[in-house]
Parts: structure tokens; C-alpha cells; sequence
């Protein structure tokens, strides 16, 4: 009898033997010792035609590979660093740097040594950009064409003005007249007078025109009047007994209108007599 060595092409550290008789027949197969503790051997079959079965051993780590990692010599499960990897190619796979990410760009190139760069994308990037995307529309100047929604319009600072003319007519000693916006005619009743405001403002600069000389018995006192209420502080005209016919004002008092709230002025006669006549009265309203 005599006792034939082998060895394994895969690992040159694994060795076994294969007992024969002078005669060729194979009388017992064993694993030899292999050196290495993740891989298991095992014959099966029968003594003429002996398996080989390999296996690998439990409570190996995962995500490993079978090589020479690092800076080793020998076969052995290993796990891969990225200097191993190999470079990107246009048509191939390989390892690429991590890239710390930059607010507000994106990604547009990767090199061959897997090196990646970010820009900032433009304009002409974006498939959907219209050509207002590259001009600042919140300047009025480049702007040439199109409409503006209402919404974008600023609020108006001129002045609108609201009046009445009141015909040059009197009030009676002692009682109250109200005069509306339009108009030319007076009334005892304010409800009959009052006309609602389309937006909300602020009243000033009231003024009324008288065309003769007030009662000397006592004043003339005009009042704006908004939502039928005399507003605290609101503009207010006193014309003196016996005072002239003129133009007086009020530059100085304001009054807040919402908008739906009716507006008008109030005339109060105190004088014994009939009062000045009234031309026209008027009132500036300032978009708030």
C-alpha cells in the first residue's frame, strides 16, 4: 500500500491523501489539515470515485471578499478598501469620493479618478424657464410687455375727492341739515343722505364754500360724518355768527371710513336766523 499527497489548486496550504493498494484501487480518502478556518472539506462518493466537497465555514463576516485585501500576501476573507476600487469609466463601474453638499447645486460631473464637482445651475439649465427667469420682474423697469394682476399694483397715494353741492341753500334757525355726496339737495333725515365708500381710506382736508354772511344769533358747525357718527377728532368746520361768506377748512382733523361704511356731512345751524348759504362742501379720501 502506499500513500499518494495531493494538493488543492485553490489554497496551496490545503492538503489531503488518497491511500491505494499496489493493485490501483483507492482504499480510504481523508481531508488533511488546511491552516485555514473559513473553509471545511469533506470526501463523499465511493472509493473509486471519491467527491470533493468544500465548504465555507460558520460565523464567517459579512460582506466580504476572498483575497488579498490591503497589504496582505495570502488568500484570506477580506473586506475591500476604497484605494481597491477600481476608477469610473464612461461605460463601467467603479468606486467614486464622497462630496460634503453645497446648498443650491447639484451634481454635474463625476471624473475618470471618481472625483465628483457641483455647479450651480443657471437658467438655461432648467427645461421649463421662461424668459423672465434670468430678469428681476420686481423691477418696474425691465419690464416691458404684459399685464399686471391687481394684486401686484401698489396702493395709490393721490388723493380722491368726495363732494356734494349744496345749491346755495340755508338751514333753519336751530335745526340740522345733512348734506350726501352728489347731491344738491339737503335733508333732515342722514339715512336719506349717506352714500357707502367702495374701499377704505382716511378723510382730510375738509373744506366748505359759503356764499353769504352766517346768522348772528350763533355759529355754523359742519361735521364730517361717517357710518351716521360724528368720528372723535374727525374733521369739523365752525363758521362764527355773523362770519362771511368764504371758503373755510379743515387741514388738520382726519377720520378713518372702512369700506361699505356710508359718508356724508352734518350742518348744524345755533344762529336765530337762517344760516350762511351753502355752495359745496368737499373732503379728501387717502387709500389706506
Amino acid at each position: 500500500m502506499k500513500t499518494t499527497p495531493f494538493a488543492l489548486l485553490l489554497v496551496a496550504s490545503m492538503a489531503g491523501q488518497i491511500t491505494q493498494t499496489p493493485a490501483g484501487t483507492v482504499g480510504s480518502v481523508t481531508c488533511g489539515s488546511f491552516g485555514i478556518s473559513w473553509l471545511t472539506c469533506s470526501f463523499g462518493g465511493n472509493s473509486t470515485t471519491p467527491t470533493l466537497t468544500l465548504n465555507a465555514a460558520t460565523g464567517q463576516v459579512s460582506h466580504q471578499v476572498i483575497g488579498t485585501c490591503g497589504t496582505a500576501t495570502s488568500f484570506g476573507p477580506c473586506a475591500l478598501t476604497g484605494a481597491e476600487l477600481p476608477n469610473p469609466g464612461a461605460s463601467s463601474l467603479g468606486g467614486i469620493e464622497a462630496y460634503a453638499a453645497v446648498s443650491h447645486q447639484w451634481i454635474n460631473t463625476i471624473s475618470t479618478f471618481g472625483v465628483p464637482a457641483s455647479t450651480q445651475p443657471a437658467c438655461g439649465d432648467l427645461s421649463n424657464a421662461v424668459a423672465s427667469c434670468s430678469t428681476d420682474a420686481t423691477n418696474a423697469s425691465n419690464i416691458s410687455t404684459g399685464t399686471l394682476g391687481t394684486g401686484r399694483l401698489p396702493n395709490s397715494t393721490g388723493y380722491t375727492v368726495i363732494g356734494g353741492n349744496g345749491n346755495a341753500t340755508t338751514v333753519t334757525s336751530g335745526a340740522t341739515a345733512y348734506f350726501g355726496v352728489g347731491t344738491t339737495t339737503q335733508s333732515a333725515t342722514e339715512a336719506a343722505r349717506g352714500v357707502p365708500m367702495p374701499f377704505a381710506c382716511t378723510l382730510r382736508g375738509f373744506l366748505l364754500l359759503t356764499v353769504s354772511t352766517q346768522s348772528a344769533g350763533g355759529t355754523l358747525v359742519a361735521t364730517v360724518r361717517v357710518g351716521s357718527a360724528s368720528p372723535a377728532g374727525g374733521p369739523t368746520i365752525t363758521i362764527a355768527a355773523s362770519g362771511a361768506g368764504a371758503l373755510y377748512s379743515d387741514t388738520t382733523d382726519t377720520a378713518t371710513i372702512a369700506a361699505g361704511q356710508g359718508i356724508d356731512i352734518q350742518v348744524l345751524n345755533n344762529g336765530s336766523g337762517n344760516s350762511a348759504q351753502i355752495a359745496g362742501w368737499s373732503v379728501g379720501c387717502v387709500p389706506n
